[in-house]
């Protein structure tokens, strides 16, 4: 099941296929693929959501590792939607 017609920020054109591409790269002990700027940032959105079920480590290591974090805009917010 797909949670992306749910989420408030759907994920970037073309990342879900570009997933089916990744390949492991063993000298550098991690995955690779090619992205866009839009779909490193929907990543990073990923990486966001994931800290709130589980651990907020991936999204630290990302945003290290490609200097790319999720900050979300808190203006305006509503949580009675």
């Amino acid at each position: 099941m797909s949670l992306a017609p749910v989420l408030r920020v759907p994920p970037a054109d073309g990342l879900v296929e570009r997933l089916g591409t990744a390949h492991f790269d063993r000298p550098g002990n991690r995955w690779r693929m090619m992205l866009t700027t839009e779909q490193v940032d929907s990543v990073a959105y990923a990486f966001y959501l994931r800290r709130f079920s589980s651990s907020i480590a991936e999204a630290n290591r990302f945003a290290r590792g490609y200097s790319v974090k999720y900050l979300p805009d808190l203006r305006g917010h509503d949580d009675e939607d």
